[in-house]
């Protein structure tokens, strides 16, 4: 899921200078379709052009969430609430992300050390900038992933898997009801037959 980010593309010190110590997490979620991937990358590109700009821009990523979208398809919904079985993830409730996402949000709208801030000239020409050297760190900043990016899962794997739980775990009673009544019928066969 995760790993060392390579070095950029033009080879360069500075490409390893600012990529020292990161990590890359392959988050992407197919279950929602191509056209979700894409939006959610398009609002990600026009946040970092906003704020190289000159634009506050507060973009937090938020945990996996027991919101309508995610509840309304019956598969989806299933395995979201069996993520809390591969740890560290976990799937959480509106009530409680609601709150802390706008604590995020007012803290970037009136930190002045926030990243959410735009970088000052100085950082926008200086392309290894200590204080911020990514134009993504002021999403990372404030995230609050849920545990996928700590998790040694892809999140197109976990998916699945977690579906398969919820069946599982579903059918678990009428197996056993099943279960006991085969079991009762054999007992029954076997008392009559001696």
């Amino acid at each position: 899921n995760k790993g060392k980010v390579a070095s950029g593309g033009s080879g360069g010190s500075g490409d390893d200078d600012r990529n020292k110590g990161k990590v890359a997490c392959d988050g992407l979620s197919i279950v929602q379709g191509p056209n979700y991937a894409i939006a959610k990358l398009i609002q990600r590109m026009r946040a970092v052009h906003s704020r190289q700009t000159g634009h506050k821009v507060s973009m937090t990523v938020g945990p996996p969430t027991a919101t309508w979208s995610v509840l309304h398809a019956p598969k989806v919904g299933d395995a979201a609430r069996q993520m809390y079985r591969f740890k560290p993830n976990d799937f959480y409730l509106v009530s409680t992300v609601k709150p802390l996402l706008f604590m995020f949000l007012i803290n970037d709208m009136l930190n002045p050390k926030s990243k959410a801030n735009p970088p000052s000239k100085e950082e926008l020409k200086s392309s290894s900038s200590s204080s911020s050297p990514s134009p993504y760190d002021f999403i990372i900043e404030n995230s609050w992933h849920g545990g996928i990016w700590d998790s040694g899962f892809l999140t197109r794997s976990l998916g699945p898997s977690a579906y398969i739980i919820a069946q599982i775990e579903k059918a678990a009673p009428v197996v056993a009801i099943l279960t006991a009544l085969a079991a009762a019928t054999a007992y029954r066969y076997m008392s009559r037959a001696s």
